[in-house]
């Protein structure tokens, strides 16, 4: 495929994007998504527990109790202890069936206090935000963990700006560096 043709249907994916599935507004897109049943994590039950059982000894030789989970979606990780979620999706926190969870666009301000949470996590969740926005979102983050920040997110590649079309390549180690100074472990 000629240069050309692959700049074409980048300009034409992102007007879909944009335009017929509302991804101009992520939280509106995120709603929808969750709202028609396209939003699914769908994780097995052994995975669940995996990741529940690395995250609490994470969080005990941290010596944290209290577990914000900013993208929650679905909540996989609830039955963990000092659990709580947080998503921009008021669809997605309809479905997680949880009776508490905090309703909030990180990349505006989290409605808590500063150092609220001794751990908070994200999965996947960065890589949506804009380059204009990740600033923000990681400040805010940062602003409520005491103790420990633990991340699943893509590696930064220096050579790479967008991983997919709604998908950004930050440098989440040099980002975080300003405005955290507790512990930070990458998945």
């Amino acid at each position: 495929m000629s240069t050309k043709t692959s700049g074409f249907l980048q300009r034409v994916k992102r007007i879909f994007l944009k335009y017929v599935v509302g991804y101009g507004s992520e939280q509106r897109y995120w709603n929808s998504r969750w709202k028609i049943g396209l939003k699914d994590e769908g994780w097995s039950n052994d995975f669940r527990k995996t990741m529940i059982e690395r995250l609490e000894d994470l969080m005990e030789e941290h010596h944290c109790e209290t577990f914000l989970d900013v993208g929650c979606g679905n909540a996989q990780l609830r039955d963990m202890h000092g659990y709580v979620g947080l998503d921009f999706s008021l669809e997605g926190i309809k479905k997680s069936g949880l009776r508490e969870a905090v309703f909030a666009d990180i990349t505006n301000r989290i409605p808590l206090p500063d150092k609220s949470f001794d751990t908070v996590f994200t999965r996947t969740v960065l890589l949506h935000i804009p380059p204009s926005k990740i600033d923000k979102a990681i400040s805010e983050i940062c602003r409520v963990t005491k103790n420990c920040l633990i991340l699943i997110e893509p590696a930064y590649d220096p050579n790479q700006s967008e991983l997919q079309i709604h998908c950004f390549n930050h440098n989440l180690p040099e980002i975080i560096g300003r405005y955290f100074k507790g512990e930070t472990i990458f998945l």
